[in-house]
């Protein structure tokens, strides 16, 4: 068994969580209608069985409109970035970054720890989202630490430009990042003998037990907290350090939810997309912090996982850490609200040395996050953060 497979599982699960959730959108559409297939309802929801065969066998820009009911050009700008589990809007977004990484790459790109922690305490306040160049057109990321968003951790996040048809990628084109919870390796698999009883009760017109049936489905997935987690950029023009407020501005979040963290954890999943996007870039061609692994199907797996012959490249941190910077790194977010004359200062990515005041370089050096002033430290005491003020939205 290849070392890295579980790097892709992820991928493959909310896939199957997908399915179940589309399964239980058919069931409950036919009892709605009495029995009978609505047309007018999206055709995901009747065709979404012939959705995983159609990601195996597809090719890059063809997708069939007709058959899944789904806008391949589509940038949620109806939607706020956030959806509760089995929507159609987020099957529809989940079955686009599905397709757009089945067809443009593959490409898993594992993060090692200290890399991680690196990108995600860079500052990215003077970077848009236009100056990024993404390795692919769609493609994933796997932290080793999850980044916890409310009660469970992301660990898989699909990463793909917004590209119309018959069309080069543009710098102007949006992006969106869907972000797939760790949570998701615990998901309870609908039996065949659960779907059997429901198209038997289809037969028997028996509406009111299917009801019950799904409700019980529906308590069965409460306190999972598998929930996929969808992120816009709607214009590259701006800022990336904005994206986080400006997702935030038009969110209500539940009771309970601390806008500041939930603020500081969607902050994070921008900044290591575009971090990673410029130190992947920045990184010299044949360079041992990268490797690569193919994942080939081995006996006795399910043929129809649309993991094989996906490519895992693993990336690692090229700037040696010091044993305190080690110990301290973790804390960084955590403490980043005080100052202290010996602090943690973020990194930030910057033009070449003579070209800062040149519109047109880009920002190819990096000065990664770093303790400053460690000889003002007390003994045994631990550095803060930099001061950096945090606004939530209304």
């Amino acid at each position: 068994m290849p070392v890295k497979r579980h790097l892709v599982e992820r991928i493959d699960q909310a896939l199957c969580a997908w399915e179940d959730g589309l399964f239980v959108q058919e069931m409950a559409a036919i009892a709605g209608c009495q029995g009978r297939a609505d047309r007018s309802v999206n055709p995901l929801v009747w065709n979404w069985p012939q959705f995983r065969r159609f990601l195996i066998e597809a090719q890059a820009n063809l997708f069939d409109d007709a058959r899944f009911g789904i806008d391949v050009s589509a940038d949620g700008s109806d939607h706020t970035g956030f959806y509760n589990n089995f929507l159609l809007e987020e099957c529809e977004m989940d079955a686009l970054a599905f397709l757009a990484w089945m067809t443009e790459s593959r490409r898993v790109y594992s993060l090692d720890n200290e890399l991680t922690h690196l990108l995600v305490n860079t500052s990215l306040s003077r970077t848009r989202w236009a100056d990024i160049n993404l390795p692919f057109n769609a493609f994933a990321l796997t932290p080793d630490e999850p980044i916890v968003v409310g009660q469970t951790g992301i660990d898989c996040i699909i990463v793909r430009k917004v590209v119309k048809p018959g069309e080069a990628a543009k710098p102007e084109d949006q992006i969106h990042i869907t972000c797939f919870r760790s949570s998701l390796k615990n998901w309870p698999r609908l039996t065949s003998d659960f779907k059997d009883k429901l198209r038997k009760m289809v037969r028997r017109r028996d509406w009111s037990g299917m009801a019950v049936n799904i409700t019980k489905r529906q308590q069965q997935l409460r306190g999972l907290n598998c929930d996929t987690i969808h992120l816009f950029v709607r214009d590259p023009t701006h800022l990336i350090n904005e994206s986080a407020e400006d997702i935030m501005s038009g969110v209500k979040l539940p009771p309970g939810v601390d806008p500041v963290v939930q603020h500081r954890a969607l902050d994070q999943i921008y900044r290591l997309v575009g971090s990673f996007c410029l130190y992947l870039k920045n990184l010299p061609a044949g360079s041992p912090h990268t490797s690569s692994e193919s994942i080939q199907r081995s006996k006795g797996d399910d043929p129809k996982a649309i993991i094989w012959e996906s490519e895992v490249t693993t990336v690692t941190n090229c700037y040696p850490l010091t044993p305190e910077e080690q110990d301290w790194l973790g804390t960084a977010t955590a403490r980043e609200r005080y100052e202290l004359c010996a602090h943690w200062r973020s990194g930030y990515w910057h033009r070449p040395m003579g070209m800062g005041q040149v519109p047109g370089a880009e920002r190819t050096e990096w000065t990664r996050p770093t303790l400053v002033r460690k000889d003002r430290l007390p003994e045994g005491a631990k550095p803060g953060g930099t001061m950096q003020k945090l606004r939530s939205g209304k």
